[in-house]
């Protein structure tokens, strides 16, 4: 059945391309709207390039779920979310390129890169500590600059405690090549992260890199379970240190992701669209925010000018109680959901999910016919972080580390793509 669905999806690819070029070239030229139809025009023209090269993309999945988002960003005006329908355009070309970059070559340039980077990464975290800041100055949990004050946390080139930690994560599946003690030396400055995303993706990188980087063997079973128990135990100690040194931070997130998905659920098909989740569209007229202690604040647009806020509680029966006459001090808006799975279920909706999901499997069926490859188990390792790091945190949302993410995918692809069309071709079975 995958095999007859893979070649079903590839034919009507091939079909579109030949259908958009026909259709793209009379409808353009004559789209106009009225006299002062320049600007008009040129959107259908950028738009229209857009849609049709996402047929090129290389992945069914991409080429989809671009057209989810074109369909979605027309829907809400054809103006907000112009930034993140481009930002999935450039990214996917990225990944084309990278594919053809990789086809004949190794994965060396990244793994020198990476390492390169981290270098410089933790010699910043160095001097940071000791209260030199090279080129960052401290700044909030939001971002924000915290001009005058000593610095001495260690956040290396990334400014931000969680985005310096998932990059110090990320770098694991690179380094187990060389033996263990790189790794293990790893969890010092990881420690220093203070991020709950990076010791979750420590954790599942370990695990994974004892398996299917290093390859350990035992001739006796225990020894697995004593590695899988270690793990996993030294995972949830160190999720558990930073939920107890941050308690109101950690605390927080379940009440608010729940509203979240509440509010997911009014438009579950196809979700409110491309960066509907932190401002109001033509269809949807709430914000999330949170006050000083992060308890769910709903704001919503009345009208024009007139905005309204209310509190709310997972625990309808108690909302009143806990929040009767209660002011806020002041609001801060969760501009990302902190969980791109609750984020990405609310801009895309069901639609969005389940393209997410059958993108997901082809990439596990890639890896798991080439993963006698040492290339494709690092690259699938670097690939599983970002769905770890997905959980608490945003890396899809900031390009200093998003924009590892198409490389590492191109050249996954490019490195099965051999084995994938004979199976595909081939009609073998078993995956």
């Amino acid at each position: 059945m995958n095999i007859i669905a893979d070649r079903f999806l590839d034919d009507l690819i091939d079909r579109l391309k030949v259908w958009g070029l026909f259709i793209f070239l009379i409808l353009v030229p004559i789209a106009f709207g009225n006299m002062e139809s320049r600007p008009f025009q040129e959107k259908v023209f950028v738009m229209s390039v857009m849609t049709y090269v996402s047929l090129y993309f290389g992945s069914v999945w991409m080429t989809l779920f671009f057209f989810l988002n074109m369909g979605l960003f027309i829907w809400n005006g054809a103006e907000l979310g112009a930034s993140q329908v481009f930002n999935i355009f450039i990214s996917c070309i990225l990944f084309g390129i990278s594919r053809v970059f990789f086809e004949q070559r190794s994965i060396a340039i990244i793994t020198n890169a990476i390492k390169v980077l981290l270098v410089l990464n933790i010699s910043w975290m160095i001097m940071q500590a000791l209260s030199i800041d090279p080129i960052n100055v401290g700044v909030t949990h939001t971002g924000a600059i915290k001009w005058g004050e000593s610095f001495n946390n260690p956040l290396g080139l990334f400014a931000l405690p969680a985005i310096n930690g998932m990059f110090l994560s990320l770098t694991l599946p690179f380094l187990f090549i060389g033996g263990w003690l790189i790794p293990c030396l790893m969890l010092v400055p990881i420690f220093f992260a203070k991020s709950a995303a990076s010791f979750m993706a420590t954790a599942a990188m370990f695990l994974y890199g004892a398996f299917y980087i290093k390859m350990v063997t035992f001739r006796r079973r225990i020894f697995y379970w004593l590695i899988i128990l270690a793990t996993i135990l030294g995972g949830i100690g160190a999720v558990w240190y930073d939920y107890k040194s941050d308690r109101l931070t950690g605390g927080s997130r379940f009440e608010n992701w729940h509203l979240m998905f509440k509010m997911s659920l009014r438009q579950p098909l196809f979700g409110w669209g491309p960066d509907s989740f932190r401002n109001y569209t033509p269809h949807k007229n709430f914000l999330f925010l949170s006050d000083e202690n992060y308890n769910p604040v709903f704001q919503e647009k009345v009208s024009k000018d007139l905005t309204r806020l209310s509190y709310y509680s997972a625990d309808e029966g108690k909302r009143i109680v806990r929040f009767a006459g209660k002011v806020p001090e002041h609001l801060n808006e969760w501009a990302e959901a902190h969980n791109d799975y609750i984020e990405m279920f609310f801009q895309y909706g069901l639609a969005g999910m389940t393209l997410f999901g059958f993108f997901f499997y082809e990439c596990f069926r890639r890896w798991r016919l080439s993963c006698d490859s040492e290339e494709v188990r690092i690259l699938g390792g670097a690939i599983f972080c970002y769905f770890v790091f997905s959980i608490t945190q945003f890396p899809f949302h900031l390009a200093r580390i998003a924009l590892f993410f198409p490389i590492f995918l191109g050249a996954l692809f490019a490195k099965t793509d051999k084995d994938w069309d004979t199976f595909v071709k081939g009609g073998k079975l078993g995956v």
